[in-house]
């Protein structure tokens, strides 16, 4: 069993890292929900996502004076293109506006996944897959998330959701 979640582990890693290379790294590129000149208008499912979008800023490092998330006000630290306000970085993080845009991006981007429509994650991830691709590639992401919303890195998003 240990074997295979070793082989599983580096299949992902191996998937992020293709990922990173081509460009993307969090973030579904889907830019629906932005209108205008980076406007967002989405606000979280339930409490879980809200819980959630909340963990992932804290491993991105949203709030810590010169950090790159909390410059670009992007919580989620989201590479969706520059929408009219250039990007932070060689990675393309996308700078919002408002603090408040770029929580809407990454509900936005949360509610994506937990209904299904999320081209790049699905609900039957672990924490510790969906943070390899969103993080490109750093296993640390993962067990930071998975431990503020009380999951392991090896529950499934669905898992911790219905839970």
């Amino acid at each position: 069993m240990g074997q295979t979640v070793a082989i599983v582990l580096v299949l992902v890693g191996v998937a992020a890292l293709l990922l990173q290379s081509s460009g993307v790294t969090s973030g579904d590129g889907a830019t629906g929900a932005l209108g205008g000149v980076g406007t967002v208008n989405a606000t979280p499912l339930n409490a879980k996502i809200s819980q959630l979008a909340q963990a992932i800023g804290r491993a991105e490092g949203f709030g810590i004076p010169g950090a790159v998330p909390t410059v670009a006000h992007n919580p989620g630290d989201l590479v969706l293109g520059d929408i009219g306000n250039g990007t932070a970085n060689d990675a393309g993080v996308t700078i919002f506006d408002t603090d408040a845009d770029g929580w809407g991006a990454l509900y936005n981007e949360l509610n994506l996944i937990f209904t299904g429509k999320s081209s790049v994650y699905s609900t039957s991830m672990t924490f510790a897959a969906m943070g390899l691709l969103w993080s490109g590639g750093d296993p640390s992401w993962s067990s930071n998330v998975a431990q503020i919303v009380g999951a392991s890195p090896f529950t499934t998003l669905a898992d911790w959701y219905n839970a």
